[in-house]
């Protein structure tokens, strides 16, 4: 008689932990699309300030040529 109680526990027992090894994939799913998301953002940002760098200094070239003249 006990079997037959134990059965359907051990089974919801294993039901729940496939349902929480899911929930633990998507979760580190979602947080690797994050970093990603995150990375690609720093990334444009960088290329953002290297350009704006570029121009700076090609700036102040510019007004380093026209001081000599």
């Amino acid at each position: 008689e006990r079997s037959i109680i134990k059965e359907p526990i051990l089974e919801l027992v294993e039901d729940i932990n496939d349902d929480l090894d899911d929930i633990e994939e998507d979760d580190i799913a979602k947080q690797e699309l994050e970093q990603k998301e995150v990375q690609d953002l720093l990334k444009k940002n960088l290329d953002k300030m290297n350009h704006e760098e570029i121009q700076l200094e090609e700036n102040q070239r510019i007004s380093n040529v026209r001081e000599v003249r």
